[in-house]
């Protein structure tokens, strides 16, 4: 299949080491290195040292997305996020579920898709659980959204099947 593989990472895994145990797992799993997306939340990314980033820089390089998820909640940092090597910037569901019904929630999103785009970010919006937020995205800059409205979480073996129905 044609899709990426977002991997969730967590504070204990940013080490010097990273680059060599992502590199060992995809060439044994036979993934290439461009299918790969690290998330990790904001507070987790902006936290991290200049040799972090270096790390993150040097995965960037290698074709390797890096996500900094779940953002708009957390210590959104403008200077961090400016140096992080950052390919995405996935939105909070706190912050998209209201799209609908909600103002002041639609005008945050809405700056914050344009501050991504303008960063050079791909945009996802977490938590689309609803026709009416849907349409709310639809006339937002974003690039995918994610969310059960979307599709409820599928066990592996299902995945393929659903992507064939719904690839158009």
């Amino acid at each position: 299949l044609d899709v990426k593989l977002s991997l969730n990472v967590s504070s204990a895994d940013l080490d010097a080491t990273l680059e060599a145990r992502l590199g060992a797992a995809a060439r044994r799993h036979a993934v290439p290195l461009a299918r790969l997306e690290l998330e990790f939340t904001e507070g987790t990314a902006i936290h991290h040292s200049d040799a972090t980033r270096c790390h993150l820089a040097a995965l960037r390089a290698a074709g390797v997305g890096i996500a900094i998820d779940d953002f708009g909640i957390g210590y959104s940092n403008l200077d961090a996020l400016r140096q992080m090597p950052a390919s995405c910037l996935k939105i909070d569901q706190s912050l998209v579920r209201g799209l609908d019904t909600s103002r002041h929630d639609a005008a945050i999103v809405r700056s914050m898709v344009a501050l991504g785009r303008e960063l050079g970010f791909r945009v996802v919006m977490e938590g689309v659980e609803t026709a009416g937020v849907l349409a709310a995205v639809r006339d937002m800059a974003c690039d995918e959204v994610q969310g059960f409205h979307i599709a409820h979480p599928l066990p592996a073996a299902e995945v393929a099947g659903w992507l064939h129905r719904h690839a158009a």
